[in-house]
């Protein structure tokens, strides 16, 4: 498991359109955009600082970019049941 941590009290249903718009476009860079507006708080030193697109875009793909993708959806789903 990644290590990371979201704050999900900041992520809005606009920031969710305009995610679920990216996955669906597959447009990356938007998505990582938007983990790094706030979403993600916290993620490993060595990937730079949470607030920068680039600490999540320069993530290998096929292993972190898409487990960063849905550890944020099981997130949620693990704070819609609470």
């Amino acid at each position: 498991m990644i290590d990371v941590e979201f704050d999900l009290e900041s992520f809005t249903a606009l920031d969710m359109h305009n995610f679920l718009k990216a996955t669906q476009e597959n447009d990356l860079l938007a998505m990582g955009e938007i983990l790094a507006s706030g979403i993600i708080t916290k993620c490993p030193t060595e990937w730079g600082s949470p607030d920068d697109p680039m600490s999540y875009m320069k993530r290998p793909y096929f292993t972190i970019f898409q487990e960063l993708v849905t550890a944020l959806a099981s997130a949620g789903n693990e704070l819609s049941k609470n």
